[in-house]
């Protein structure tokens, strides 16, 4: 039987530490190596099941440049160090703009309004 999630806390954790594994192009084996635990416990992360110790999310966000957003829970993908962004930001529509802001500034995307002067 496949685990989930425990709660929303560890699924946005869990997400965010699968996006930022995808982005830097790191497997499991490596952050493995690097939390010096098993591939199991980093599914586990990766799943949602389990939320690593502090040290070991420190050691997580060093080494895949990133800030987790553990502040909200509806929050997918972690804070890139470096200026970096998941994605280029440059003509973007309303809708996407509106989505971008939404996960850097962690409200909900239909409390942003865009004002376009000109």
């Amino acid at each position: 039987m496949a685990k989930e999630a425990r709660g929303k806390l560890e699924k946005s954790f869990g997400e965010q530490l699968k996006t930022a594994m995808d982005k830097r192009h790191v497997s499991r084996k490596e952050i493995a190596e690097v939390l010096e635990c098993s591939n199991q416990a980093v599914r586990n992360y990766t799943l949602g099941v389990f939320f690593p110790k502090t040290e070991k999310l420190i050691a997580l966000e060093k080494f895949l440049k990133v800030r987790f957003v553990m502040d909200n829970p509806n929050i997918f993908e972690p804070i890139y160090e470096n200026n970096e962004k998941s994605e280029p930001y440059e003509n973007l529509t309303i809708a996407q703009a509106k989505t971008a802001l939404s996960k850097s500034l962690g409200v909900p995307p239909e409390k942003i309004k865009i004002l376009i002067e000109g």
